[in-house]
């Protein structure tokens, strides 16, 4: 996101279920201020497929996590989801966070070595 120019994420902002009084986490998340919120949440696939992270229950891991980002949209936040694949596609990963009309800023100075630390 950084090196394409878009403006910073907030960081595992906090959302709570209305309906449950759960709390959730959200990878990413923008405040834009005509379109609303815009959550973005990194997808892997261990939490469907190690027994550990879904329970052994790859089907009900998957429907808890339709659940939860049913929540997250509640109130017309947006949630945008992407894999580290799709992330590794530049113009893939830009021309997504584009179409959710994430904001451009100025490019950091010295990202790169910020990175190399």
């Amino acid at each position: 996101m950084l090196e394409l120019g878009f403006a910073l994420p907030e960081l595992q902002v906090p959302y709570l279920d209305l309906i449950t009084g759960q709390c959730y986490r959200a990878d990413f998340s923008w405040d834009l201020a005509d379109a609303g919120t815009v959550i973005d949440e990194m997808d892997g696939f261990s939490k469907y497929t190690d027994k550990t992270m879904s329970g052994g229950d790859m089907v009900g891991a998957f429907v808890r996590e339709r659940q939860r980002e049913s929540r997250l949209t509640i109130g017309g936040r947006s949630v945008m989801r992407f894999t580290p694949a799709q992330v590794a596609s530049r113009q893939y990963f830009e021309i997504l966070l584009e179409s959710y009309g994430i904001p451009r800023a100025k490019p950091l100075s010295g990202w790169k070595e910020l990175r190399s630390r």
